[in-house]
Order: structure tokens, then C-alpha cells, then sequence
């Protein structure tokens, strides 16, 4: 005899509902419930980068051109003021006396400098000094501005003795400068002549 199996569920064990059930029967009542339904958004276009703010610009060079230029500095000698009448020049002269020879006993060989003509009967000596007995001499006179210097030598006892060996310079010194004025290496060469006698030298001017 074939056993068959019972029709009936045992009201001891529960009745199972399949798992598939709880989404059908939430499908069923979309309709009814009107619920809506989620759509997906599209994601929005990605943002733009922000723009670069605008570099502030530079204000503009000033330029120079614009500032008045200073007038340069004239240099003409012409527009320095004029000497006034008893500016003085300070005056050196160095150098050499040839052909003074074997000088007499007692006498000594001297240099003379002048305002004018140092030969002159009148000339103004404005100084004299002694040269050395190697004939080297060095001498310093203030003459006024603008004269013209001569140089003389003699050989004498003194400076204002009588003299037959004497010479002069032949070019003439300009005395128009500020400051010493020097003329260095300055030859006098001496011979013999007519009795001289030089002024006593003055310095006045």
C-alpha cells in the first residue's frame, strides 16, 4: 500500500512566505499609492575654473623728460670777474747764470727782477737776491696783476754797486694768475758792457 503525503499544513508549524513576496506585494501597490517615482539627476556640468582676477597695472614711469634740466655750468674765462686794481701775483722764478767767470774777490753774482725793463735806467726792481756760487738762484716777488716781468743778473759787491758784467732774459714773464706763479730752468748768461748800476729794488707796485 502506497503512502501518500497528508494535504493539509500542520498548524504547528508556521506558514513561510517566500522572500519574493514582500517585494511583489510592495510592486502591486505602487500603482494605488501614487508614490513618486526617484528619478536620477544628471550630475551637473562640471564648474568652470574661476578666472584669473586682473593684475593691477602698473602706473607709468614718470618720466624725466618732463623735469627741467639744469642749464650747464659756463666755463668761460671771459665771465670771471676782472682783478680788481691792487690784486697782486705772486711770482717765483728758479734756474741757472752762465759766464759770470772768476768773480772778483768780495763780489758776488746777483739776480734782479723787474717790473718792465730790468735794464732800464729807471726800471722798477721789484727784488734781488744772491745767486749761489754754483750760479743756481731762486727768487720770489708779488707784482702786481698783469705786469710784465723781466730777469736780470749782475756781478757785484752789492746789489746796487756798479756792474761791467751783466745779461738779461729776453723774453718777458706775465704775471695774470691766481695762486704762485712758477717759471723754473731759467738761463741768464752774462757778459761784459757798459758800467750799470741797478736800482734799489722796491717792492711796492
Amino acid at each position: 500500500m502506497t503512502k501518500t503525503s497528508p494535504s493539509y499544513v500542520s498548524a504547528a508549524r508556521p506558514l513561510r512566505r517566500p522572500a519574493s513576496w514582500s517585494g511583489v506585494l510592495l510592486l502591486s501597490l505602487l500603482p494605488s499609492l501614487s508614490l513618486p517615482v526617484a528619478t536620477s539627476q544628471a550630475e551637473p556640468p562640471p564648474a568652470k575654473p574661476a578666472a584669473k582676477p586682473a593684475e593691477p597695472t602698473a602706473a607709468p614711469k614718470a618720466t624725466t623728460d618732463a623735469a627741467p634740466k639744469a642749464a650747464p655750468k659756463a666755463v668761460n674765462d671771459a665771465a670771471k670777474p676782472a682783478p680788481a686794481a691792487n690784486q697782486r701775483c705772486e711770482v717765483e722764478f728758479t734756474g741757472t747764470i752762465t759766464g759770470a767767470g772768476k768773480l772778483p774777490p768780495g763780489s758776488s753774482t746777483w739776480v734782479y727782477a723787474a717790473d718792465g725793463d730790468c735794464l732800464a735806467k729807471d726800471s722798477h726792481i721789484l727784488g734781488a737776491m744772491r745767486a749761489s756760487d754754483q750760479g743756481s738762484f731762486a727768487i720770489e716777488v708779488f707784482s702786481r696783476w698783469g705786469a710784465d716781468l723781466t730777469l736780470c743778473a749782475a756781478v757785484g759787491q752789492t746789489p746796487e754797486s756798479p756792474s761791467v758784467r751783466y745779461g738779461k732774459v729776453t723774453r718777458k714773464f706775465h704775471a695774470a694768475a691766481t695762486g704762485e706763479i712758477m717759471f723754473e730752468k731759467v738761463q741768464i748768461s752774462l757778459k761784459n758792457g757798459a758800467e750799470h748800476t741797478f736800482p734799489k729794488a722796491n717792492g711796492n707796485y
